[in-house]
């Protein structure tokens, strides 16, 4: 799971190209120097809450305030569907599947070059085939809402002010994207704070929770 749509929802990889692309006069040379500064800051984060996440699951059987048990049962729940299908097979009641699993691959794909064409071909094409690949899916579910309102609010400022309207509006989405990080990184301290420098029960700290999980 980590490894295909849990871990893709929020990739560090493409945060990190996307930022890379913000400044369009950078110099190739200081692209470069960031991209490995990027790389280091991701895998001493990897590093740090690789350590943090060992430490409590195997440390501690569940929280102070005794409502997670474990720790990090998210985590150890992502294993749960895969020991029940283990079950299954070895009870002999593993259902096979009833449609054909390379037949809808192959037209996946297919159906994703045709739209990836469409786009390349056609500034005005609707469907993009990025749609294809998150129908249907959790994180879609939590955030079509969002999605529509930023699509509308592109539609109709470039209907009605043009490029200059959306060059100049262009600051104000960047600004919210980058306060919503910020906004994270500092509810996350927030706990630390609390706890460490003001001497307050870790009971007492609820988890807040700002970018969709």
């Amino acid at each position: 799971m980590m490894i295909s749509e849990g871990g893709s929802r929020t990739s560090a990889a493409v945060l990190t190209i996307h930022a890379l692309g913000l400044d369009k006069k950078n110099k190739a040379k200081n692209l470069v120097q960031l991209t490995y500064l990027f790389i280091f800051v991701m895998i001493l984060g990897i590093l740090l809450c690789g350590i943090t996440h060992i430490a409590m699951t195997y440390q501690y059987s569940g929280t102070i305030d005794g409502l997670r048990t474990p720790v990090s049962d998210w985590g150890a729940g992502r294993i749960d569907p895969v020991n029940n299908d283990l079950k299954l097979l070895f009870r002999g009641a593993w259902n096979p599947d009833f449609h054909d699993k390379y037949l809808h691959l192959f037209f996946g794909i297919f159906l994703g070059i045709i739209l990836q064409i469409a786009c390349l071909l056609s500034p005005s094409w609707p469907f993009h085939p990025v749609g294809l690949l998150i129908a249907n899916s959790w994180f879609l579910g939590v955030s079509w809402l969002s999605i529509f309102i930023g699509w509308i609010l592109k539609v109709l400022i470039l209907n009605y002010a043009g490029a200059q309207g959306y060059r100049i509006a262009r600051p104000i989405f960047l600004g919210l994207i980058i306060g919503e990080v910020f906004a994270a990184i500092i509810w996350a301290i927030v706990p630390l704070i609390h706890i460490y420098f003001l001497g307050g029960d870790p009971a007492e700290v609820g988890r807040i929770i700002i970018i969709p999980q």
